[in-house]
């Protein structure tokens, strides 16, 4: 049996006079039976929708797509009922990071920010160089990939 899913569209709330968009994702999944159910998961914040994703993703999982500024950014279905969906998502979210902290360390290098860069992520020069960091990975909409330290400069 094919099953359709009808995409839904982004809309958009309207806040302080700006227009904030937000993540969305749908996940239709089987409960058992040969029915299937559609959720849709909406995030202000790209970080809180991959935590969702990740609490709600498991093997009865048959489509997904997410969806951002009327884009889809990554749309999955299972091939046969034996596929899993998470290995590809996880997949996917390593690539997409990568990108991200790559567009981060760009935006970076331009306005002269200081940074060490090694396996276990971005380190700063100095607390004034981390919070200059933050506020541009905030404009960005990119924060959840740098997590402030607790260290002493």
């Amino acid at each position: 049996m094919l099953i359709f899913v009808k995409m839904l569209s982004i809309t958009s709330d309207k806040i302080q006079g700006c227009i904030k968009m937000s993540f969305y994702c749908d996940l239709v999944y089987n409960t058992g039976s040969d029915e299937f159910k559609q959720i849709t998961i909406n995030c202000s914040h790209e970080g809180m929708l991959i935590k969702e994703i990740g609490r709600l993703l498991d093997h009865k999982v048959y489509y997904m797509a997410i969806r951002h500024d009327g884009r889809t950014i990554l749309s999955l279905r299972k091939e046969n009922k034996n596929d899993v969906i998470i290995p590809k998502f996880r997949e996917w979210l390593d690539k997409r990071q990568e990108h991200q902290i790559y567009e981060l360390i760009q935006k970076f290098n331009q306005l002269d920010i200081g940074y060490n860069l090694n396996h276990e992520g971005i380190g700063f020069l100095s607390r004034e160089e981390e919070e200059r960091a933050l506020r541009i990975a905030k404009e960005m909409n990119l924060e959840h990939l740098l997590k402030p330290d607790e260290e002493v400069y």
